[in-house]
């Protein structure tokens, strides 16, 4: 459970993280794994797949490029379904690189930089006590990229 300043926390982090890409629109705490890890937390990150590819210049697959648009959009947002973590899933794979886990390491990055700069009672701290008895905010991690599309 978080506390109503863990709350704020995340929602100046979403705040930061969206307005640096522009293409993600939601960040959230994976709720029934907060106690979960001692030293992580996993997040849900909603991206949208047609703001990355114009933002990143990418392609979808050649099967998927086929599609009409209404029908690519039932595919890609019925991938929520299988829990996928990287979007090189549905881009070409000339873009793997762009796509890949460093997508999501970029990401992680940045979010990990932001949410280790708030107040201490506005984080999910560790579950260990280091010698000196600090404890640090744990280590954000994408569990899932929810795949949305601006309606």
């Amino acid at each position: 459970m978080l506390t109503k300043k863990q709350i704020q926390g995340f929602k100046i982090l979403n705040n930061i993280v969206c307005t640096e890409f522009p293409y993600i629109k939601k960040v959230e705490p994976v709720l029934s794994e907060i106690d979960r890890y001692q030293f992580s937390l996993n997040v849900l990150v909603h991206v949208d797949v047609f703001e990355v590819k114009d933002t990143l210049n990418l392609e979808f697959r050649s099967d998927l490029s086929d599609k009409k648009k209404e029908n690519l959009v039932e595919y890609i947002l019925s991938m929520n379904d299988w829990g996928y973590n990287y979007l090189f899933t549905i881009f070409d794979k000339k873009f793997e690189e762009k796509t890949n886990r460093n997508f999501n390491i970029k990401i992680e990055t940045f979010m990990n930089r932001v949410y280790h700069q708030l107040p201490k009672d506005m984080v999910v701290l560790e579950d260990y006590e280091s010698l000196l008895k600090i404890k640090e905010p744990k280590e954000l991690e994408i569990k899932t990229l929810i795949f949305v599309v601006k309606k």
